[in-house]
C-alpha cells in the first residue's frame, strides 16, 4: 500500500495470468513439457500470485473512494505466463475540510492499510501515518471546544490535555453535548 497525494490513478484492464503470452510460449521456450523443477516453480508462482492479488484486493476494497486499483509487478514463469509477485494500491491520505472529515479519512486509510490478513511493514507505516493524522484532527477539535468554553491560556490548555489523556487515554473522549462533564469540571478548576 502506498500513500499518494495525487487523486488520479491509471486504470488498467485486468490481466489473466492463466493466458499465455503467446501461443508458442504455452509450455516453455523450447515447446517441451516442463521439468519437475519448472513445475514446482510454476506452482510457487501461482501461490504467490494468489496471495498478492488477495492482499491488494483487501486494500482496494477497504480504501473505497480514497484508493485506486491495484497495480502489480509480474514475473514470467517457465510456462510463459506472467504471475503477480508484488503489488500496491495507492491511497490518498488527505486532510478533510473539517477535523471530523479528516478523522473519517484517516480511519478509512488506516482500515485499508490493515485490511489484509498479514499487513506488510509498508502497510503498518501507512496505518501509523493515518493514526497520527487522526490524533492531530482530534486535538484540533479539543482545542476548538476549549476555546469555545473560554479557555485560551496555553498553560491551562496543556494542563487540560494532560488531565484528559490521564483520564481517557491517548485516543480522547466523546462529548455528549457542547461541553462534557470532564471539560466542564476542568474549565471550572483551571478557567
Amino acid at each position: 500500500m502506498r500513500i499518494d497525494a495525487a487523486a488520479t490513478q491509471p486504470s488498467y484492464p485486468p490481466h489473466n495470468p492463466e493466458a499465455p503470452l503467446s501461443a508458442a510460449s504455452s509450455r516453455n521456450p523450447f515447446d517441451k513439457p516442463l521439468s519437475p523443477e519448472d513445475q514446482q516453480q510454476v506452482s510457487q508462482l501461482k501461490r504467490r500470485d494468489a496471495e498478492v492479488r488477495a492482499h491488494e484486493a483487501a486494500h482496494a476494497g477497504a480504501a473505497g473512494g480514497l484508493g485506486g486499483s491495484p497495480n502489480y509487478s509480474y514475473q514470467q514463469g517457465p510456462d510463459g505466463r506472467r504471475y503477480a509477485i508484488g503489488g500496491e494500491v495507492q491511497v490518498q491520505l488527505r486532510r478533510g475540510n473539517t477535523p471530523e472529515e479528516t478523522i473519517r479519512n484517516a480511519q478509512t486509510v488506516r482500515g485499508a492499510a490493515m485490511a489484509p490478513a498479514q499487513p506488510s511493514a509498508q502497510d503498518r507505516a501507512v496505518a501509523a501515518a493515518a493514526a497520527a493524522m487522526e490524533v492531530e484532527a482530534r486535538e484540533e477539535i479539543e482545542k476548538a471546544k476549549a476555546e469555545k468554553a473560554g479557555v485560551t491560556d496555553p498553560l491551562v490548555l496543556a494542563k487540560l490535555e494532560t488531565e484528559r489523556r490521564q483520564t481517557y487515554g491517548a485516543r480522547g473522549h466523546e462529548h455528549v453535548q457542547t461541553a462534557c462533564g470532564f471539560c466542564a469540571r476542568a474549565v471550572s478548576r483551571y478557567g
